[in-house]
């Protein structure tokens, strides 16, 4: 299994209640601080913006490869909240 893999498998499984709260809060305060609809951001993403706006409520747990695109889309230095989070967790 690679380390990506762990990585989610990790936090499906084993991701507190009040962690993932936590991860799906700061993703839509990072959007909307960044001034982006969820369709803009989906695009940017390359995912839907249904698809979006489940992570947002917490519905479903963003993968690793998402967290990736999260960080290119919206830069190192705003993402910096989230990697806090994720931090958290380890």
């Amino acid at each position: 299994m690679s380390e990506k893999d762990k990585l989610h498998y990790e936090i499906a499984n084993g991701l507190h209640r009040r962690r993932l709260d936590a991860l799906r809060e700061q993703i839509l305060l990072l959007r909307k601080r960044s001034g982006l609809t969820q369709k803009q951001l989906a695009e940017k993403l390359g995912c839907t913006a249904a698809y979006l706006s489940y992570i947002e409520k917490g519905q479903r747990i963003p993968s690793v490869e998402f967290m990736l695109k999260l960080k290119d889309a919206l830069g190192r230095k705003r993402i910096a909240p989230l990697l806090k989070v994720l931090d958290e967790v380890e």
